[in-house]
């Protein structure tokens, strides 16, 4: 238990600065591939709406939601099958899912136009703590097809704009619900 509650909370870290850029008014969903370096692969599925964000993945460590819950300060990691739900802060430091644009505001160079995925993109390059990151832009939603820095790659694909239901950003009824608490560092 140990030791996937650790991964867990290693690939949530890793989740949320992928999504750097989830735009605030948008409804869309996509396919995830995430390749930590020196890690094994992760698959899975996203449905952004609005500043809500629930992330499906499977890995080595079996399957897990993570529904990021801004609006209500809270971050919900389920696993078991839907049976176990573990309630986090949601912490201003944690808060990753702003639009593309604040990003710009750090100043990234542009890199050019590239097709990512399918899609036409604007590629960035940007440094965070030091470290750099390119950006593929999808630039009708505003959204990042594709990250890659030191620690990881990820890619979004079967990029879809559609209704999504708002089931999907709460707590399954049948999950036994846990709070975690983290001390401010």
């Amino acid at each position: 238990m140990v030791k996937v509650f650790g991964t867990l909370i290693i690939f949530f870290a890793l989740s949320a600065s992928a999504l750097a850029a989830a735009p605030a008014a948008e409804e869309f969903s996509a396919r995830l591939f995430m390749l930590p370096k020196g890690a094994s692969p992760v698959r899975g599925r996203i449905f952004v709406k609005g500043d809500k964000v629930r992330q499906e993945t499977s890995g080595p460590d079996g399957a897990q939601i993570m529904v990021f819950r801004p609006d209500r300060k809270v971050t919900w990691m389920i696993t078991g099958g839907g049976q176990v739900c573990l309630q986090m802060p949601y912490r201003a430091s944690d808060n990753d899912f702003e639009e593309w644009k604040s990003i710009k505001a750090t100043n990234p160079r542009f890199l050019g136009k590239e097709t990512v995925c399918g899609l036409p993109c604007s590629k960035y390059q940007g440094a965070e703590n030091g470290n750099e990151t390119l950006f593929w832009i999808f630039e009708r939603l505003s959204f990042p097809v594709k990250v890659d820095n030191q620690d990881k790659t990820i890619e979004y694909t079967d990029v879809k704009q559609c209704r999504l239901d708002d089931s999907l950003f709460k707590i399954p009824p049948s999950c036994k619900k846990a709070t975690i608490r983290i001390e401010p560092p």
